[in-house]
């Protein structure tokens, strides 16, 4: 399709206003693909060729190497080379660390998370700290987040109320002076230390502050405390401070970002100008048009309305499948078609978006079964991850006992106690008694070995487990067997027991591996063995195809932040998944989901296909999911042949009641029908959302349960839920997405 290209010489009016702007503090509330890296660049340039300023007296800070790199390649072109060099430019952790580097009387080491990690297990073992209470990711990710609020242990110490809390203190405590004696720093050292020295140093401050006369800090949304400190210090009086973002773009929350610094930048700098980039040249303006209708339900945002010169351009499809495996064929044919119809697109032009890494394993099988090359940006390829390799280590040893080197990953994986001396010392007993590795976990075999009788204990633990699961292999469907199989290893509560976020996310792709045994076993074989060798035959494919460019991209929403495809399949449009299910309880973490949505939907510039199930697997047990919000929050106007089910049940009244009218009574079609006992029965709205006690419902994370108590109505009940397989739970009703089940009532409207 044609579009309207930018000229690369212009500035349309507001770009202009914001790159000639004098001095006092300026806040660029920039849309998706209004041009923000080229306002910030022909700024520089401007302060440089126009206002001759020193280019040493500018400092920007961007938020990814890969960003500092191209606004230093822009502005090459714009002044040359030599005057380019002498900007500031780069991340907070690498301008904090050049500031750190020139006032630090010694030499310092950096540590990497690997090497924290280590750090911490070593305070751990000098603390006499249970390890299995505490692990060392939830140790790195507490003390990180301390950092990022500009915590010192002292502080955090102060503020501990329970006893993790507590305990992560001391931790933090040891691991920050172990650092000093080890002239070594972190990651979050380098903002907090720099913070830190600016405070005990003034001089210093000052130094750095009549330096840097003009301050320019992208993504400004993104930042957290400690990077909000550390520039307001650098701003100082002067406040010749640019700050360039877009709040509705602002996904981060997990890492600390705090959506308040970019809304109260005015209460800040009460000079403040603010110019609104609201010009797209990205995207058609239908695509725009979805973008802002789900993106305007937000409260408290800028007012921003994206518009385009482009076409208004096709509208946007929508896909509802069974489950995964129909989403995921109709995607792959789409992208097929596409590259056969006359406009003959590449393979790069089309990308797969989702909500959590675990959902791209359907795509990755479609893919391989047709063929197609494909990257994972930000990941690793489905049967490539830790969790994934380790559940297949387990299978491998059922289906073949004498696998040691799958037996050897798995027999400390939860941890048991056997480790590779453990281990060592087993392989020996079974090569001198001419045994396999399971075979020599017997009563007999270890008691004249030599081992503790806790090592022992464990070994015969362990091949009492794997004898027990064998016996299990031809009794249960396949899905259902890997699932007692991660259950009774105690592999999945492992995860369950780790770090939320990580474990959450281990726990979703060991539950996409269950629903490829499901589809495997649907195609009519059910074994273990051939399952196997299915996933081994795809990942010899994969190694064989991955020397082309030409390749299809999978990711999630949040690695594509900044990106832009033609052609663009945004996947897993239902409740529970997107907006995702923890996201549900809290106002805040529901428009965080709504932000991603947008951002997700601003990716595409020429065509959007958004895609959804009526089923997903859950731990070997289908779930129905009803559709996203979020589809039913872009108008009807906008979507071509399949409606999301809300907009299609709309219509269908809408068509019904224009029926009876025009038989019954001889008057306007936009004047209300009267009542009457001929009228059709139309579902209220009101009442169809309505909950009460006894009513059983589906939630999309906790599956099916009933309602036991309620207070409140409307969207502010508070609902209390019995949860078959996840016990009670208190709701809000606002953002539960409960689904009502066979016995709701739905008062009638006649």
């Amino acid at each position: 399709m044609t579009k309207t290209k930018q000229d690369p010489a212009a500035l349309n009016p507001p770009q202009r206003q914001a790159v000639e702007h004098g001095e006092g503090p300026l806040l660029v509330l920039a849309g998706a693909g209004s041009g923000k890296t080229r306002v910030i660049t022909h700024r520089i340039a401007y302060l440089i060729r126009t206002r001759h300023l020193d280019p040493s007296a500018i400092l920007a800070v961007t938020f990814t190497n890969k960003a500092a790199g191209e606004m230093r390649d822009r502005i090459k072109r714009e002044v040359g080379t030599e005057i380019a060099q002498k900007i500031w430019i780069g991340t907070f952790h690498a301008l904090c660390l050049r500031i750190l580097k020139r006032e630090s009387a010694q030499p310092f080491t950096i540590y990497d998370d690997e090497e924290s990690k280590r750090l911490l297990k070593e305070c751990q073992r000098e603390l006499n700290l249970d390890n299995k209470l505490l692990k060392v990711e939830q140790l790195a990710y507490r003390i990180g987040s301390a950092k990022h609020e500009l915590v010192d242990p002292a502080e955090f110490e102060r503020l501990a109320l329970d006893f993790g809390s507590r305990q992560v203190a001391k931790v933090y405590s040891l691991y920050q002076k172990k650092l000093a004696r080890n002239r070594a720093v972190d990651f979050g050292d380098l903002i907090m230390g720099t913070v830190t020295l600016f405070q005990e140093q003034p001089a210093l401050l000052d130094k750095y502050c009549k330096q840097f006369q003009f301050l320019l800090v992208d993504e400004y949304q993104d930042i957290n405390h400690a990077q909000y400190f550390w520039v307001r210090q650098l701003a100082g009086e002067r406040a010749n401070l640019t700050v360039v973002g877009d709040d509705d773009q602002s996904i981060y929350q997990f890492r600390g970002a705090d959506l308040r610094n970019i809304l109260e930048f005015e209460r800040d700098y009460p000079q403040t100008t603010v110019i609104k980039l609201e010009q797209n040249y990205r995207s058609t303006q239908n695509i725009l048009d979805a973008a802002s209708a789900v993106v305007s339900l937000n409260h408290g945002r800028k007012e921003k309305t994206l518009w385009t010169e482009n076409e208004a351009g096709e509208p946007i499809q929508y896909f509802r499948g069974e489950n995964e495996a129909e989403e995921a064929g109709f995607v792959v044919r789409e992208i097929l078609r596409g590259t056969y119809d006359r406009a003959a697109r590449k393979l790069t032009e089309f990308v797969i978006l989702y909500r959590t890494n675990a959902q791209s394993r359907p795509f990755e099988d479609a893919l391989r079964r047709e063929r197609i090359p494909y990257r994972i940006v930000g990941g690793m390829k489905f049967y490539d991850r830790l969790e994934i390799k380790d559940a297949l280590a387990y299978l491998k040893v059922l289906a073949n006992p004498t696998d040691e080197l799958s037996l050897a990953r798995i027999i400390n994986l939860p941890a048991r106690g056997l480790g590779e001396g453990t281990l060592g010392k087993l392989r020996g007993l079974a090569f001198a008694r001419r045994l396999t590795l399971l075979e020599a976990m017997q009563p007999e075999h270890l008691a004249e070995a030599g081992f503790a009788d806790r090592a022992r204990q464990a070994i015969l633990d362990f091949g009492g487990l794997i004898r027990g699961l064998r016996e299990q292999l031809d009794t249960i469907d396949l899905p259902h067997y890997l699932a007692a199989v991660l259950t009774e290893s105690g592999y999945l509560q492992m995860w369950q027991n780790a770090p939320r976020e990580e474990g959450q996310s281990r726990l979703e792709n060991l539950n996409e591996l269950i629903e490829a045994a499901d589809e495997y076993a649907r195609l009519g074989d059910s074994s273990l063995t051939g399952f196997l060798e299915q996933i081994a035959l795809v990942s010899s494919w994969d190694e064989a195809g991955s020397e082309t460019n030409e390749q299809v991209t999978l990711m999630t929403i949040h690695s594509a932040k900044g990106l832009e495809y033609p052609v663009v399949f945004l996947a897993g449009l239902e409740e529970g998944l997107f907006p995702h299910a923890n996201a549900l309880q809290e106002e805040s973490g529901l428009e965080e989901e709504r932000r991603l949505c947008y951002v997700g939907l601003t990716r595409a510039r020429e065509r959007l296909v958004l895609t959804g199930t009526a089923t997903r697997s859950s731990f070997g047990n289908r779930i129905y999911n009803s559709e996203s919000r979020f589809l039913h929050e872009i108008p009807a106007r906008l979507f071509m042949g399949q409606k999301p089910l809300r907009h299609h049940q709309a219509e269908m009244a809408g068509e019904r009641r224009g029926l009876w009218r025009n038989r019954a009574y001889d008057q306007a079609a936009d004047e209300p029908a009267p009542d009457s006992p001929a009228a059709p029965e139309v579902l209220d709205p009101e009442f169809q959302d309505a909950f009460f006690v006894g009513q059983r419902v589906r939630h999309g994370r906790y599956g099916p349960g009933t309602i036991v108590g309620k207070q409140g109505e409307g969207e502010d009940a508070k609902l209390e839920v019995v949860f078959l397989q996840h016990g009670r739970k208190k709701l809000m009703a606002r953002f539960a997405a409960l689904q009502p089940g066979e016995n709701a009532r739905r008062p009638l409207r006649r």
